[in-house]
């Protein structure tokens, strides 16, 4: 799992919307130690922002941005963690001091380099 502010999310993603609605919407996470990076690929370059986290998981996955921001909207000011398992398996997003609350969403399947 990783855990960081819905509000550093949802600034990450504001900088990086405009470029995103120029192509598919997608937005990669890649969570690395204490961070999440937060990358869009258009026409072969990379748009990125950071956002702190604290993380016990790295692994990366891609989400559609107006999911991503759907969700966001909900859990303004909180801590969020989020969980996933595998390429194909949905990310679970939780508020850290209520872990009854939970939100879906499902990934999307990109190419990723290796």
């Amino acid at each position: 799992s990783a855990q960081f502010s819905s509000n550093n999310l949802a600034d990450a993603l504001k900088v990086l919307t405009p470029i995103a609605r120029q192509g598919a919407g997608i937005i990669r996470l890649v969570i690395e130690d204490n961070k999440v990076l937060v990358n869009i690929l258009l026409d072969g370059k990379i748009s990125s922002a950071t956002v702190d986290a604290v993380n016990t998981l790295k692994g990366r996955t891609a989400v559609n941005i107006n999911y991503l921001q759907d969700m966001l909207s909900t859990v303004k000011d909180t801590q969020l963690v989020i969980e996933f398992e595998g390429k194909s398996a949905p990310l679970a997003f939780h508020i850290a001091e209520d872990r009854a609350y939970v939100q879906l969403i499902m990934p999307m399947f990109v190419k990723w380099d290796e």
